[in-house]
């Protein structure tokens, strides 16, 4: 499967005005198939789009770029070593724009499990409510206080952290149905 480039969603989705941009479309799909990898486009595409573009031709095409980035997030998901990522402005983008869209990717994140119906406190072990802790605390980052060749290399270490905690989360609410699914 062809890679996902963040320039082409991001285009896609301020084609249909999405208030949360690429980052925050790509951490909403990821939220939702972390709790249901099944999940049909009838359960995600009214919080991503209008009405009124639902049906027309950019609305079209951007859903069903949006189907092909689930099917290459549940096949991330499935198989690690196929290199599951979140979907940020590359390095050349400037890193307080960076910073912003990690906020997003993780605020986007964490709306798509409460759209499935995920909450802290249900179906998830003390270290899946400790990553959503995390999540959340992502979600408020000051990138006023961004400046320096330090804060680079912490964002790198940050979005390590948020690309392994996302299949930790994954096994953490699916483990058991592997296990179940070998006896």
């Amino acid at each position: 499967m062809v890679a996902l480039v963040y320039s082409e969603l991001s285009s896609a989705v301020d084609g249909i005005e999405y208030a949360y941009g690429a980052a925050g479309c790509h951490g909403m799909l990821c939220g939702a198939l972390v709790v249901d990898p099944a999940l049909s486009p009838d359960a995600w595409w009214p919080e991503i789009v209008e009405d009124s573009r639902a049906t027309d031709a950019l609305g079209w095409e951007t859903k069903q770029l949006l189907i092909r980035t689930c099917e290459m997030i549940r096949q991330q998901f499935a198989d690690p070593q196929c290199g599951f990522t979140l979907l940020l402005p590359d390095d050349d983008t400037p890193l307080k724009e960076r910073i912003q869209a990690v906020a997003q990717w993780c605020d986007g994140f964490l709306f798509g499990l409460a759209l499935l119906g995920l909450r802290f406190d249900n179906a998830l072990s003390s270290i899946g409510r400790e990553i959503l802790q995390d999540f959340t605390e992502m979600t408020r980052i000051d990138i006023d206080r961004v400046s320096d060749e330090n804060d680079e290399f912490a964002y790198a270490e940050i979005v390590e952290h948020l690309r392994v905690s996302v299949l930790i989360l994954v096994d953490d609410l699916h483990a058991p149905e592997v296990s179940a699914g070998k006896q």
